[in-house]
């Protein structure tokens, strides 16, 4: 989706796409079927978390455009917590985790719907700004201090 969604995204903005998690071959196979225009693309590949972080952290967006399959959005989470905005599709595990102050949802499959969230957000920087500083707000509910203050809620109330 996002591979053919990717020449308008490049024409509006001028934006780099930096790919993560996919490996460099696999990427080939996929040009060589699609034929797509590969100008501003960057193939990092499978990288260590460090890495994945630091990008993240660099990164104006993280989007996902998963057409189905996530149990549960926690790329949305590592995102958020880097204080990105996302724009993923509106499918259940992201959807359970998106705020709509904190992401974009866009109907999966729907390659005009994704570019024109990316390219509105990548337009419009204190909206970009604002959206990154609630999703590491909305984060905090996953870190391990927040689960652990509300396991122990949980727990007393089991034996009060």
């Amino acid at each position: 989706m996002l591979l053919r969604a990717w020449p308008e995204i490049r024409r509006r903005t001028g934006a780099r796409l930096r790919l993560i998690g996919t490996d460099p071959l696999q990427y080939r196979l996929l040009h060589a079927r699609m034929h797509f225009d590969e100008d501003g693309i960057d193939v990092l590949g499978i990288v260590p978390n460090e890495e994945r972080d630091a990008e993240l952290a660099s990164a104006k967006i993280f989007v996902s455009p998963a057409l189905g399959g996530e149990s549960f959005g926690m790329v949305l989470v590592e995102a958020f917590a880097t204080a990105t905005p996302v724009v993923v599709s509106d499918i259940p595990g992201f959807a359970d985790v998106a705020s709509t102050d904190a992401a974009t949802l866009v109907p999966p499959g729907d390659e005009r719907a994704l570019a024109d969230a990316i390219c509105s957000l990548l337009e419009d920087e204190s909206r970009r700004v604002a959206m990154g500083n609630a999703g590491r707000e909305l984060a905090e509910q996953y870190s391990w201090d927040g689960i652990a203050a509300r396991l122990e809620a949980i727990y007393e109330r089991a034996v009060a």
